[in-house]
């Protein structure tokens, strides 16, 4: 096996050592001396074994004060989640979104805070009355939610809210189509995508196949509104 077959998140485990250290054992003052030697030297410092002793005295001294100031960012980082997540509980959609964004120069790949922004982001956009601003909001959702569902292939709400956009505010309805298939494949009993995809093979001239997903959600279906759309929508199609 070779790097370039392993997968992202795989080598990601390799290489991750290599650039940030270990956070989880005893710091490492040699190594961190050598980086910070490393460091100086790309200065044009010259960097002996003397320097480096006296780099791993500097950062013994100052390694509580590091990680009390990393501590400080993680607990800014999360006061921000929270704060986003209660915005939203009280729809308070712009307000959400720039929590959110205070939380993800934190954490800039935690997946479910670039969905979340994505939401606050489309629902800022459907209240907004400017159609400039209306298109720079949906556009900045829509860029949150292919983020989110990169950072996580089974993560299925981002691909959600594409699809819905997609759909509904952006009349982009072909680009749904795919992101839709790839969220049933993940969640095949979704009643919710599979009505939706139902919908799109309906407009597409596709009756057999809007047929099949109608006919399956009246048979295996838990909500009762979804069934009855769906018994509605077959017998429409003559099925």
């Amino acid at each position: 096996m070779t790097l370039r077959s392993l997968s992202p998140a795989v080598l990601a485990l390799f290489l991750l050592p290599l650039l940030t250290g270990c956070p989880w054992d005893r710091p490492d003052y040699q190594a961190l001396a050598e980086r910070m030697g490393a460091l100086e030297e790309e200065g044009g410092v010259s960097v002996n074994e003397e320097r480096i002793n006296e780099l791993k005295g500097d950062i013994k001294r100052v390694d509580r004060e590091i990680d009390a100031t990393i501590e400080k960012v993680r607990n800014r980082g999360n006061y921000y989640k929270l704060l986003g997540l209660k915005y939203m509980d009280y729809s308070m959609w712009s307000e959400g979104a720039e929590a959110f964004d205070g939380a993800l120069k934190v954490y800039p790949e935690n997946t479910r805070l670039h969905y979340y922004r994505g939401v606050c982001l489309a629902q800022s956009a459907m209240n907004e009355s400017s159609r400039t601003r209306r298109e720079e909001l949906f556009a900045s959702a829509e860029a949150d939610y292919k983020r989110a569902a990169e950072l996580d292939r089974i993560y299925t709400s981002p691909l959600w809210g594409l699809a819905i956009l997609y759909v509904y505010e952006l009349d982009r309805a072909s680009e749904a189509a795919p992101l839709l298939d790839r969220l049933l494949e993940i969640e095949p009993s979704n009643e919710k995508a599979t009505l939706l995809r139902a919908e799109l093979y309906r407009a597409a001239g596709d009756k057999m196949r809007a047929l099949d997903l109608y006919h399956k959600l009246q048979v295996d279906g838990k909500d009762k509104e979804i069934k009855a759309e769906a018994l509605q929508r077959a017998a429409a199609l003559g099925g």
